[in-house]
């Protein structure tokens, strides 16, 4: 992530409109209540619960396994959670081109953040990212407009066998394919004939 500790640390500190704090790997995020709740089940449950005596209360956040076996710095856990989370507030955190969209979309997900999610798909639509990383993304977080608008860019045959090791293809071992859902599949595939019929 590029953006400084200081970053999240200005955009969820405390103010008149903070009414809550979001204990995250020992750091505390200052947040609204009502606006997380409008936007989220997960938090409109977890305020819903008891944050003992605590002025403003504090609701402990727990982390989904971000990825198999990576080892995230709990600073950096926390960045990402935090850029996520501001992505519904009227100051987010910019989302840069090197940022890890799977861990930022894995935890949108995890959270029920909607609407971060639709910010993380335009910017993934807008991004220089390879074709095959943005079908696989689309098609595991079910982002409808990334996988059409990246579908349409698949003109070559290239673009089908690129990730295809040659001898293994013959084999029938697809791996791109086999991460894919088989409806993702079927799509490509229809591509795919449209490709070699040149249309």
């Amino acid at each position: 992530m590029s953006e400084t500790p200081a970053s999240y640390e200005s955009i969820f500190a405390q103010s008149d409109k903070t009414d809550a704090i979001l204990v995250v790997e020992e750091k505390k995020l200052h947040v609204n209540k009502a606006l997380l709740s409008h936007h989220s089940d997960y938090f409109k449950t977890l305020f819903n619960t008891d944050s003992g005596e605590k002025s403003p209360p504090e609701f402990t956040v727990e982390f989904p396994i971000l990825r198999l076996g990576d080892h995230f710095h709990p600073d950096e856990k926390v960045k990402y959670f935090a850029t996520v989370l501001s992505l519904v507030q009227d100051n987010p955190i910019k989302i840069n081109e090197g940022d890890d969209f799977t861990v930022l979309l894995k935890l949108a997900e995890h959270f029920q953040l909607s609407q971060s999610k639709r910010v993380l798909e335009l910017a993934l639509i807008q991004s220089s990212k390879g074709k095959h990383e943005k079908i696989e993304l689309a098609d595991k977080y079910k982002l409808d407009e990334l996988f059409n608008h990246t579908l349409s860019m698949f003109d070559e045959k290239s673009d089908f066998i690129r990730h295809c090791n040659i001898l293994r293809c013959h084999e029938g071992h697809l791996p791109f394919f086999e991460t894919l859902s088989v409806e993702a599949n079927v799509k490509l595939f229809y591509k795919l004939i449209e490709v070699c019929r040149g249309y």
